[in-house]
This record gives structure tokens, C-alpha cells and sequence, in this order.
């Protein structure tokens, strides 16, 4: 997760998140259901849900004010998880 950065303090309602995968490739085509290990998309959840399906590295999610924790996963083209998984987590804090 390149952005928000930990612990980073960001304005509420609309905030970006970048993601940067690497040794992979994130599909353009959400049809896509057959699973390849390098080929994927990213799953991003805020406080534990689910909140979008990002078929790029940069994605708008809506916060309300507080302290939140983002979880972005890689997961395969059928939205199965890979094994290991592939996720990174961080806090931030939206005024």
C-alpha cells in the first residue's frame, strides 16, 4: 500500500489508494475467472469490509472521520485468495 501511508492523516469522504503489486498483473477485465498464479486483482477493505474490487493500482474509497485500517489483497482472477495470501495492511486517520 503506497498510499495512505501508516499513520497518515487525510481529509474525510473521498480518499485514494495506491497500490503497487509486483511480479504480477492486475487484470483490466473483471470477467476474467480463470485463476493464473500472476494474474489477479485487489480486493481493499476498510474496518474489515470489503469495499472495493480495484482492476488497477489506484482506487477512490469513501471514509467517515476516524482511525481506520485498509487491507489490500491480491487475489486471483475468481476472487479466491492465493495461497499464501497476498496482503498488506495499514492505520490511517480521516478528519
Amino acid at each position: 500500500i503506497l498510499e495512505p501511508k501508516p499513520g497518515q492523516v487525510v481529509p474525510g469522504g473521498t480518499v485514494t489508494v495506491k497500490v503497487d503489486v509486483q511480479g504480477a498483473t492486475i487484470l483490466a477485465d473483471p470477467g476474467m475467472v480463470s485463476p493464473k498464479p500472476d494474474e489477479g486483482h485487489v480486493h481493499l477493505s476498510l474496518d474489515g469490509k470489503t469495499v472495493s474490487m480495484a482492476y488497477g493500482e489506484e482506487q477512490q474509497i469513501e471514509v467517515k472521520p476516524g482511525v481506520h485500517l485498509l487491507e489490500a489483497e491480491f487475489v486471483a482472477g475468481d476472487h479466491f485468495p492465493f495461497e499464501p495470501r497476498v496482503a498488506r495492511k495499514t492505520t490511517f486517520t480521516a478528519e
